[in-house]
């Protein structure tokens, strides 16, 4: 339990008193390896200070004192910062291993250690997905209804509704009976999200909440997925779950590069990199790579996704960590 009553220092004072019920649990579970997830946790384990036979491995995912400055208003020259930066240091330099989520958080990661800092103790890990069957009934696929583009997630300023919006419209231009299918909570965002770009037509945009286990299944009845996001210092830290998402549901995608390990999908041909202003690439891609060889690319996606996404992946990989330990 957090405590509010001192404000925005409230969960770091939660932070090191937890330290106290941690240090129990490891005493008399007799752990020997902890593994906190980002910055409150890691104070915790910190504040512990005698770590004396206990193996660390500090889970960083993403970069969370900058996200609040990108996303939350939270200047970077404050006090709450300038913490949690420290606490960041702090436990990176005295982990035994250290997990990001991208290529690319590790040299920032190692740059912020200090020097003196072990650079061979990092680890990429990914959030691993459940691979689900696909629909077997051809009649739930474009066959039926024409060609279909979706978005899974939350929508809001930092995930570019204007930018998905305006890249469906040139694609259905060249084809008229496109669907977009929005599979989100946050269908009121979305829905002013159309409502400011003043389409004269928006009956073939649908949006939808969708179940957390019914969502493979109606990702797998689309042919192309969406996955934009504003490029900020914080994001070169994030992996979004929907990469794998589409992929283990056949859909190749298209986003904004560099947000999560996007480069081997780029050159695997399932991921096309935009900003939203290459839409005349856009609408040739979609038409003829993707349309024209659907079911081909379908299983390149699923391929791809169970060597990069899946659960199986995802254990090996944090496998990989703990055994550096032994």
């Amino acid at each position: 339990m957090v405590n509010r009553r001192f404000g925005a220092i409230g969960p770091l004072i939660t932070a090191v008193w937890g330290a106290k019920h941690i240090k129990s649990v490891v005493r008399d579970w007799q752990i020997d390896t902890l593994m906190p997830r980002s910055l409150m946790p890691a104070l915790s384990t910190l504040a512990m200070r005698d770590r004396k036979g206990l193996r660390v491995i500090f889970d960083a995912d993403g970069f969370a004192a900058d996200e609040r400055v990108d996303f939350s208003g939270l200047s970077p020259h404050s006090l709450n910062y300038r913490i949690m930066r420290d606490i960041e240091a702090q436990m990176v330099r005295v982990s035994d291993a250290v997990l990001t989520r991208t290529e690319a958080a590790i040299p920032i990661l190692r740059a912020r250690a200090g020097a003196g800092a072990d650079s061979s103790k990092y680890y990429v890990v990914t959030n691993g997905r459940r691979i689900s069957p696909l629909p077997r009934d051809p009649q739930s696929r474009s066959e039926r209804d024409g060609p279909a583009i979706c978005y899974a997630g939350s929508i809001g300023d930092q995930y570019c509704p204007d930018t998905m919006l305006a890249v469906a419209c040139a694609i259905r231009a060249s084809h008229p009976d496109l669907k977009f299918k929005v599979f989100s909570a946050d269908g009121e965002n979305m829905k002013n999200a159309i409502a400011a770009s003043r389409l004269n037509d928006s009956e073939w945009i649908s949006i939808e909440r969708v179940a957390p286990q019914d969502v493979p299944s109606q990702l797998a009845r689309c042919d192309v997925g969406f996955s934009f996001r504003k490029p900020t210092f914080s994001t070169q830290g994030i992996a979004p779950i929907k990469l794998g998402d589409y992929l283990l549901a056949g859909l190749p995608i298209i986003g904004s590069a560099g947000v999560g390990n996007t480069q081997p999908l780029i050159e695997a041909g399932v991921f096309f990199p935009s900003d939203g202003s290459n839409k005349d690439e856009i609408v040739d891609w979609v038409s003829g790579t993707v349309m024209k060889n659907r079911e081909t690319i379908r299983e390149t996606c699923r391929n791809i996704g169970a060597t990069w996404f899946s659960v199986s992946d995802s254990v090996d990989r944090y496998l990989l960590s703990f055994k550096a330990l032994q």
